[in-house]
C-alpha cells in the first residue's frame, strides 16, 4: 500500500495541481505485536490533528484502528480530517452493523463524516462469498470466526446470505448451537449439529430445517442428554431428522489434533474430550449422506 502511494506521488511530483504534498507512513503496531496497537493508533491520531500540515489520513489498515482514529480526527480542532482506507471493512465504521447498535453514529461527533473506503464493506463481501460458493456448487459450508465482533459479524453476514440461497449449514461443539439457532431461519436446506446444545424450550426451534445430529456418549455436558432433547424436539416439530449418539465416543470426536491440542485432549474431563476414529468416519458419512438428500 505504501510502495503504491509513494509511486503514484512520484509520477505526479508530489503535487496536487498547484500544491506540494508530501506522504509520511506511520505503524500503529508495536515491536510485540504483529497486529494493531489500540494505543498506538490512538497516539497517532492525535498527532496528527495537533500538526497544521496534515491534510488527511490514507488508511489505516485494519477496522479496529480506524475505530479508534475516526472520533479523534472527526473533531479535530479545524475540522474533520479526511480519511480514506483501502482495507478497513467493519461495517460498523459508516452504517449499524446490528440492529440496536449505536454505530457508526458514535463515531462522528461532529455529525460529519470523514471516512470513506475504497473497498466493500464486511456484508457486501460476505454475500459475494455465498454467491460465489452458489456458483462453484457448493451445497454445504462451514463458517468458523476468529472469536473478535468483526469475524463473528462476517460469519453472521455469510449465514445470512447462504441462507437465502439454500446452502447447508454445519456447526462443532460451540458453532452445533449455532448451526441449530441458525436452521431456524428461513432459506437453510439442512443443518448438521454436532455435540451442539440444544434449547430446552421447543419454540425455539419453531420452523427449524431438516437436521443431522451426532454426539458422543461419554460427553456428559453435551453429549446423550442433548441428543436425547433434540430427538424429541424434532419428532415433536415433525422435521426430519437423523441424531445418532455413538457409545465409545466423547466431545470432539470429529477432531483429529496433534501438539498441545491433541495433549490437552488427554487430560481427563467430564465432557472426555478426543478423536473418535469409528464416529468421526460414521457422522461424516451420514451428515454428507443426508446433506445429498435434502439440500437441493
Amino acid at each position: 500500500m505504501v510502495n503504491a502511494m509513494t509511486l503514484a506521488l512520484e509520477r505526479r511530483g508530489y503535487k496536487a495541481g498547484p500544491y506540494r504534498v508530501g506522504l509520511q507512513v506511520c505503524d500503529d503496531a508495536t515491536p510485540h505485536n504483529l497486529g494493531f496497537d489500540e494505543r498506538v493508533c490512538s497516539a497517532n491520531a492525535h498527532e496528527y490533528v495537533k500538526d497544521p500540515s496534515v491534510i488527511a489520513i490514507a488508511g489505516p489498515f485494519s477496522s479496529g484502528c480506524a475505530a479508534q482514529e475516526i472520533p479523534i480526527l472527526n473533531d479535530a480542532p479545524g475540522g474533520p480530517l479526511a480519511i480514506v482506507s483501502p482495507s478497513s471493512t467493519y461495517v460498523g465504521l459508516t452504517r449499524r452493523p446490528t440492529r440496536g447498535s449505536q454505530e457508526p453514529a458514535v463515531n462522528y461527533p461532529t455529525h460529519r463524516r470523514n471516512f470513506a473506503r475504497v473497498i466493500p464493506a464486511d456484508d457486501v463481501q460476505a454475500a459475494a462469498d455465498a454467491i460465489v460458493a452458489r456458483r462453484l456448487g457448493v451445497k454445504r459450508v462451514y463458517a468458523v470466526d476468529q472469536g473478535d465482533v468483526p469475524s463473528k459479524l462476517f460469519v453472521t453476514y455469510f449465514l445470512r446470505a447462504a441462507r437465502r440461497l439454500g446452502i447447508a449449514v454445519a456447526g462443532f461443539c460451540q458453532g452445533g448451537g449455532f448451526a441449530l439457532v441458525a436452521a431456524t431461519t428461513p432459506g437453510f436446506s439442512a443443518a448438521a449439529v454436532n455435540y451442539g446444545v440444544v434449547p430446552s424450550d421447543r419454540s425455539q426451534l419453531d420452523g427449524v430445517c431438516p437436521v443431522v445430529g451426532s454426539y458422543g456418549s461419554r460427553d456428559r455436558i453435551a453429549g446423550r442428554a442433548m441428543a436425547e432433547r433434540l430427538e424429541r424436539h424434532l419428532g415433536a416439530l415433525g422435521v426430519p431428522h437423523d441424531v445418532k449418539t455413538y457409545e465409545h465416543a466423547g466431545h470432539s470426536f470429529f477432531s483429529k489434533v496433534d501438539g498441545w491440542q491433541g495433549w490437552l485432549a488427554r487430560f481427563p474431563t467430564p465432557m472426555a474430550v478426543g478423536y473418535e476414529s469409528d464416529a468421526a468416519e460414521d457422522g461424516w458419512r451420514r451428515m454428507l449422506a443426508f446433506f445429498a438428500e435434502h439440500v437441493r
